[in-house]
């Protein structure tokens, strides 16, 4: 019995076998269209199993092939613009050193109350508008209030009060707070010791800011337009301290990621830039203090601009290539010699200042060492800016003029001169030698040539008891004569490098810094400029060009009298 049952029940399953193989196979699920966009890839179906045979024939189903996933584009890589610096920079917070290369990172770094636009034209930056009162005393500023540091914080005015406080702190010894806000009423009360504030610096709400002067200030405005008055957030600073307390924090176009001494600054684009996100991705300033090599960085494609000396001109012009690339702008630069006072005690005597100044063949030097990367100086104050004197002359080449100046101030044919140093950077060691040798031929006199690299030779000239005589530049940040004029000859300023003091040029600056009358002011100036050339505590040689090699794919980059305007426009496009 148990036997015919089992019998029973393999025959049912047999039959149920045959029934389930011989029905048609399932149609399968359609495969899915690839999407149109770029969609991150799925995982590809697995194909399906056909059935096992059976006793009885089968009908296979051929799997489903899987579908490639779609290829998603790779992000293209970041735009990256790689600059030359001779030297580091002194510092990245903007209001300590009025320095080149200092200055030159804090324009894409930083931002300020105001800010140049291409024709110098001052132009609102955080502040979106400002008035001046009557008396000229009462500066108001109103902020936007959608600027943020790059530490996320939003910009406000305590801000700008605890900026410029800093900024005239002494412990900090800061250039720009002497130099540029020394008419704030309370400022001199706070840099003496005698009060713990500046009253003149207020902030009445979160998106005023006000500055009020003890005395009418007319070129304040100026000043305020630079990258050195930018604003630091007080929470990225040590109190008294010239130091921040972990990265460098602006908020400026471009925020800081590295800082590598002697190799490169590196900074990013700020996606939060309330101008809006600049086009590039990544800024390098390469330090490369010796020309030659920086020339053949950017021929092998590892720089992407490059300023170029006037020792290069020759080489530049005969290459096929970098001709087309070099391009020319108006410079606000006097290039000069100091002559230091303080290391050189005969330059004290008016006599001998003027005898070198006479000594010089400016015209020849300019144009047959150094190519014409300048024009000659005639003066102080660079063609361009509102003050020029039109149809200045300057000193003339004169060999017979200087010795009889330097019979007249006891040292005829250079006897009892002291043997002195010219220092300078490799870029102009040729010119050095050349100025050496017309020194020894119209003088008489024993001068040696100092190769320093750049940064050196800045620090020497800011301890102002290092250098005899020294070769420099000092450029616009603002279009005023007071750059030249003031700064470097005035005799309360760190910048006095000749450490001149004269205190009836000094009376002749605190006319003209104090002028309000525009016109009034311009005239003042020049007096000051007369002054100054015949007085002569430097010798003024050229007034500047910039030089600039720029890769074809470098677009929009451009420069005024006061420096390269900033890169958050600037392009690239390979």
């Amino acid at each position: 019995m148990k036997a015919h049952r089992l019998l029973i029940a393999l025959t049912l399953v047999l039959a149920i076998l045959v029934i389930v193989a011989c029905a048609p196979a399932p149609t399968p699920a359609p495969t899915a269209a690839p999407p149109t966009a770029a969609p991150k890839p799925t995982d590809a179906p697995k194909p399906t199993d056909a059935p096992k045979p059976t006793s009885a024939p089968a009908t296979t189903v051929p799997a489903t092939a899987a579908p490639k996933p779609t290829d998603v584009p790779k992000p293209a890589a970041p735009t990256v613009l790689r600059f030359r610096n001779a030297r580091d920079p002194r510092t990245l917070e903007p209001g300590l050193f009025l320095e080149l290369v200092t200055g030159g990172i804090a324009k894409d770094m930083h931002a300020g109350l105001l800010r140049y636009n291409e024709k110098m034209d001052i132009v609102p930056f955080i502040a979106k508008e400002w008035t001046v009162s009557s008396d000229g005393l009462t500066y108001t500023f109103k902020l936007r209030d959608d600027v943020k540091f790059h530490n996320g914080r939003k910009v406000v005015a305590d801000d700008f009060v605890y900026t410029f406080t800093r900024i005239l702190n002494p412990k900090i010894k800061a250039a720009a707070g002497p130099s540029n806000l020394a008419q704030v009423k309370g400022a001199k009360d706070y840099m003496d010791g005698k009060a713990t504030a500046v009253e003149g610096l207020q902030a009445p709400d979160a998106t005023t800011f006000k500055i009020v002067l003890a005395k009418a200030d007319p070129a304040l405005i100026l000043r305020l337009a630079t990258a050195f008055m930018s604003v630091v957030p007080k929470e990225a600073v040590i109190d008294g301290e010239a130091k921040w307390k972990d990265k460098p924090v602006g908020a400026g176009a471009y925020r800081y990621v590295d800082w590598q001494p002697n190799v490169k600054v590196v900074l990013e684009a700020n996606p939060d830039y309330f101008l809006g996100k600049p086009k590039i991705d990544r800024i390098e300033f390469l330090t490369v203090p010796d020309a030659a090599t920086a020339l053949a960085q950017y021929q092998k494609g590892e720089l992407d601009i490059l300023g170029v000396t006037g020792a290069q001109l020759a080489q530049v012009n005969a290459d096929a290539t970098m001709s087309k690339e070099l391009v020319q702008f108006p410079r606000g630069q006097l290039t000069f010699f100091v002559l230091n006072e303080k290391r050189v005690p005969a330059f004290k005597d008016k006599n001998v200042r003027q005898a070198f100044n006479h000594a010089l063949d400016r015209k020849t030097l300019i144009e047959k060492v150094m190519r014409n990367d300048r024009n000659v100086a005639t003066g102080y104050i660079p063609l361009g800016i509102p003050e020029a004197i039109a149809g200045e002359t300057g000193y003339a080449y004169d060999p017979t003029k200087a010795k009889e100046l330097m019979t007249k101030a006891g040292f005829a044919d250079g006897k009892g001169f002291p043997k002195i140093e010219f220092v300078t950077t490799a870029d102009e060691q040729t010119l050095a030698e050349a100025i050496v040798a017309q020194l020894k031929a119209n003088l008489g006199i024993d001068v040696t040539v100092r190769i320093g690299e750049s940064g050196d030779v800045l620090n020497g000239l800011w301890a102002l008891d290092k250098w005899d005589m020294v070769s420099w530049g000092w450029s616009a940040d603002r279009p005023a004569a007071e750059v030249w004029l003031y700064e470097l000859l005035y005799s309360k300023n760190d910048s006095n490098f000749a450490s001149y003091n004269n205190p009836e040029y000094d009376k002749l600056v605190d006319k003209a810094l104090g002028e309000v009358d525009a016109a009034k002011r311009t005239a003042a100036w020049r007096d000051v400029a007369k002054m100054a050339n015949d007085e002569a505590p430097m010798i003024p040689f050229g007034f500047a060009k910039y030089l600039y090699l720029v890769k074809p794919y470098v677009k929009s980059f451009s420069a005024d009298l006061l420096g390269p305007t900033r890169n958050e426009n600037v392009l690239i496009q390979k």
